[in-house]
């Protein structure tokens, strides 16, 4: 059997990863300039969110991935880049499906 893939990833419009790239580039120059007017903490400080707003909007599609994967053993649900979760279909009792989500029941 071939495994299914549903996406549950709400999507962001590009708009907002463009204004999250500017505003790390934003602080990362605003830092440096503080820094170079003699005043280390608010540099210091626009150096640490800079990179965090960077980071943020290139990677925010992966970051927010919501993903359930049908395998033939188990269902496997993803969630972001590193967590993943898989359930034997021998310990689901019941699935429920509402139309603001969808609820896995383990065990009973």
């Amino acid at each position: 059997m071939e495994d299914s893939k549903i996406d549950l990833t709400v999507q962001v419009h590009p708009q907002f990863r463009v204004l999250s790239v500017t505003l790390g580039v934003l602080h990362i120059i605003g830092g440096i300039l503080f820094i170079s007017g003699g005043n280390d903490y608010f540099g210091f400080l626009n150096l640490a969110f800079g990179p965090l707003w960077l980071l943020w909007g290139l990677f925010y599609s992966r970051i927010n991935r919501h993903m359930i994967v049908i395998h033939e053993g188990h269902p496997e649900i993803r969630k972001g880049l590193f967590r993943s979760r898989r359930i034997p279909w021998a310990s689901i009792s019941e699935i429920r499906f509402e139309s603001t989500g969808m609820e896995i029941l383990v065990g009973r």
